[in-house]
């Protein structure tokens, strides 16, 4: 703070000066806060939006499962909304099941979540159920064929099986056969030299009968 001196009837009178007040200064914009993310609406669903499983595992309940067991919603389901005939949004919306068919899904205030069959599809989505059909058909004739693969190639497995027991057997058959008829061509063949003898025996002793007749008839 200065000082300054006022001459006042002949005599020195100091006055203190005030500083300057300085202008003010305007205020500048307030520090902006960034406003915390809002989850996701029904209105920002586009068509067509893909369901990560775990995602939906986690937003909404347990993945429910159809008659035969299989999960009724897995990765390639998807979030259609329903159209009128003028091809204009109608505010409703509906996701496609793995067995083909659409569901509505509503949450009540006690956060139980159900799950409706839809009768018809989305309209601008009518490929959706017949392609899926398809394919659900197709991936059962590749297991079907699988399956009778496997079963041709294990009664292929038995038919050369008994194929090979067949020819060991047959080469049994042939064995003994000839064993059998080596015995009795052998047994056979005694015979006929035991017969032979017999034979040569008994001539041998009516001639012996002849000459001690023929030895009396001299004497």
């Amino acid at each position: 703070m200065g000082s300054s001196i006022v001459h006042f009837a002949g005599s020195l009178i100091t006055v203190p000066v005030a500083p300057p007040i300085a202008p003010p200064v305007a205020p500048g914009p307030p520090a902006t806060v960034p406003a915390p993310a809002l989850p996701p609406t029904i209105e920002d669903v586009q068509k067509d939006t893909p369901i990560k499983l775990f995602d939906f595992l986690q937003s909404l309940a347990p993945v429910p499962t159809a008659d035969d067991g299989r999960p009724l919603f897995d990765q390639d389901s998807k979030v259609h909304y329903l159209t009128d005939a003028s091809c204009n949004a109608n505010g409703e919306y509906v996701i496609s099941g793995s067995d083909g068919n659409f569901y509505d899904i509503s949450i009540s205030s006690t956060g139980a979540v159900s799950f409706k069959p839809k009768g018809a599809p989305p309209t601008l989505n009518l490929k959706v159920m017949p392609m899926k059909r398809v394919t659900n058909a197709l991936g059962q004739v590749d297991s079907l064929r699988g399956e009778l693969g496997a079963m041709q190639n294990r009664l292929g497995s038995v038919i050369t099986n008994l194929n090979h027991t067949a020819d060991i057997l047959s080469q049994a058959r042939s064995r003994i056969e000839d064993a059998d008829y080596a015995v009795e061509t052998s047994n056979l063949t005694r015979q006929q030299i035991l017969q032979q003898a017999s034979k040569v025996a008994l001539t041998q002793a009516n001639q012996l009968a002849q000459n001690v007749l023929a030895l009396l008839q001299e004497d």
